[in-house]
C-alpha cells in the first residue's frame, strides 16, 4: 500500500509500503520530488529526518518543500536554513542546472552571472542586511549584491516582502507609525481624546498625502506667533461670513461671569445666531470699581453698538439681580426693542436645586420635601466614602471602573447626577458595608 504527499509546490514523494508509520518516520520509498536528487541517506533509518543534504552534510529533513527551500537559499520557508556548502563545492553551471531541476522561479533565484560567487537576490539582501524596504526602493532597484561572508545558516524570517497582504497594506510600517504616535502622546501628556479631534485628524491626513516632500512640524515660535495670528484672522473672517448669513434673523447677546484658577472675576460676551454661536470677547471684571448693574449695562451696550443695535434681538443672562437690573433699566431704556431674558437652562437648574433644598416645592403625605431627606443622606454617603482613604480603598475594590459623583455647584442638575451614579454603584456600596474590614473602619466615621 502506498500513499503520496503533495506540498505547496506540487512536489510529492511516495512513502512506499510503510505508509502507516508515524508522520515523521523516514520511510520515503520512491521519491518523486526533484529536490531529493541532491539528498542522501544519512545512515540512521530510525531518525525522524533521515535524508541529508549532499553539499553541506548537515541539514536533514523528510519534507520535500523544506528540502527545496534549503537548496534555494531559504527564500520562502523560515524553518529551513540555507545550504552553506553549495557554493564552495559546486560550479556555476551545475548550480544553474540544479535550479532548473528543482524549478526555482526566475524572479527569486540567485543570479550567478559573473562567476564571482556573489548573490544578487534582492529579498535576501534586504532581509539580512537591513536595507530600507519602502515601496519606492524596492521598485527602483532590481538587484542588490551580497558578499559571500553572509551567514547562510541563519534562517531568513518572512517579512512583508514575502507576504503580499502585508506588503499591500503596509502593515509593518503602519504598526511602527502607531507606536511612534503613541509614544508622542504618552511622553507629551496629550489627552487620548485628541485623536478624535476632527482638526487633528485633518492635519494627519493632509500630512500623510506627502504633497510636501520632507515636511517637518512648525516650531514652537511659529505656533505661538505667526500661525496663531493667522489662525485668529482666518477664524474672524469665517465668523464674519457666518454673521452676515444670519443677519436677517437677528442676534442674541449672551453674557456670564466665572473665576479662573487664580480666583480672578472674568466676564465673557457671546453672540448666538442660527448659523452658530460665536465667542466675541472676555475681560477681567476686577478692573471695575464696582460690579453693579450700571457697569454691566454699559459693557453690554458697548458690544451692542459695535455689532449694530438694529440686529440685536435680546440679551440673555442668568437671574442674578445685577444682570436683571442691567437688562431692564440700562439696555432696554436705551433700546426698547431689545429684551432681556433669563437663561432657560439656568432657571431649570435653580428649580432642581430648590427641589433638593429646603423649599417645599414637592410635598409628601407628612407635608415635608421627600427629596430633601434623600439627598441629605446621599451627600453624607458620598462625602464619607470620598474623604476616607480606608473606605475609598474598599469601594475601589468593589467598583474599580465607576466612582461616586460629588456635588458641583457649576454642574447642571448636579444632585440628580449624583443620585444616578449612586444607583449605578448601589451593589458596590452594599458589598462595601458587609466587607470584613468595614467593622474596623466604621468607627472612624463622622
Amino acid at each position: 500500500m502506498s500513499s503520496e504527499r503533495t506540498d505547496d509546490d506540487d512536489e510529492s514523494y511516495d512513502f512506499g509500503d510503510e505508509a502507516n508509520a508515524p508522520r515523521h518516520t523516514a520511510t520515503h520509498g520512491t521519491r518523486k520530488a526533484p529536490a531529493w536528487k541532491y539528498y542522501e541517506e544519512c545512515g540512521l533509518p530510525n531518525a525522524p529526518r533521515n535524508l541529508r543534504c549532499k553539499f553541506c552534510k548537515v541539514y536533514k529533513t523528510c519534507h520535500a518543500t523544506r528540502a527545496r527551500a534549503h537548496l534555494m537559499g531559504n527564500l520562502v520557508k523560515g524553518d529551513a536554513p540555507a545550504c552553506t556548502g553549495l557554493y564552495d563545492h559546486v560550479g556555476l553551471d551545475e548550480i544553474n542546472i540544479m535550479y532548473n531541476v528543482i524549478k526555482v522561479p526566475a524572479n527569486i533565484k540567485y543570479k550567478l552571472s559573473d562567476g564571482s560567487h556573489k548573490l544578487t537576490n534582492t529579498r535576501v539582501y534586504r532581509q539580512r542586511v537591513g536595507t530600507p524596504t519602502s515601496q519606492a526602493s524596492i521598485r527602483g532597484s532590481n538587484h542588490a549584491e551580497v558578499n559571500d561572508d553572509i551567514d547562510m545558516d541563519e534562517p531568513v524570517r518572512a517579512t512583508s516582502l514575502n507576504n503580499p497582504i502585508l506588503e499591500a497594506y503596509q502593515i509593518p510600517s503602519r504598526d511602527r507609525l502607531d507606536k511612534v504616535w503613541a509614544k508622542a502622546f504618552y511622553t507629551s501628556g496629550i489627552p487620548f481624546n485628541v485623536s478624535e479631534n476632527p482638526f487633528f485628524q485633518e492635519a494627519v491626513k493632509e500630512t500623510a498625502k506627502g504633497i510636501v516632500h520632507g515636511y517637518s512640524l512648525p516650531t514652537m515660535r511659529q505656533l505661538r506667533e505667526k500661525l496663531l495670528d493667522e489662525s485668529k484672522a482666518d477664524l474672524k473672517n469665517a465668523m464674519t461670513k457666518k454673521m452676515k448669513e444670519a443677519k436677517p434673523y437677528g442676534y442674541s447677546l449672551s453674557s456670564d461671569g466665572w473665576e479662573n484658577v487664580r480666583r480672578e472675576p472674568l466676564m465673557n460676551i457671546m453672540l448666538l445666531t442660527q448659523k452658530g454661536d460665536f465667542f466675541l470677547d472676555s475681560w477681567n471684571a476686577a478692573q471695575a470699581n464696582k460690579k453693579d448693574s450700571q457697569y454691566l449695562g454699559e459693557m453690554w451696550l458697548k458690544y451692542i453698538d459695535e455689532i449694530g443695535a438694529d440686529h440685536i434681538v435680546q440679551v440673555v443672562t442668568d437671574g442674578a439681580p445685577a444682570n436683571r437690573l442691567a437688562g431692564n433699566d440700562v439696555v432696554m431704556e436705551k433700546y426698547p426693542h431689545i429684551t432681556w431674558s433669563w437663561c432657560a437652562a439656568h432657571v431649570f437648574n435653580l428649580l432642581l436645586e430648590d427641589m433638593c433644598g429646603h423649599k417645599k416645592i414637592v410635598l409628601d403625605e407628612e407635608g415635608d420635601n421627600p427629596f430633601q431627606k434623600i439627598f441629605i443622606r446621599l451627600k453624607w454617603i458620598v462625602k464619607v466614602v470620598s474623604n476616607s482613604q480606608k473606605l475609598g480603598a474598599i469601594f475601589v475594590r468593589k467598583s474599580p471602573r465607576k466612582k461616586l459623583v460629588c456635588v458641583n455647584a457649576t454642574r447642571f442638575a448636579t444632585h440628580f447626577l449624583m443620585a444616578q451614579r449612586a444607583l449605578e454603584v448601589r451593589g458596590a456600596l452594599q458589598q462595601m458595608v458587609i466587607d470584613d474590614k468595614w467593622r474596623s473602619y466604621r468607627q472612624d466615621l463622622p
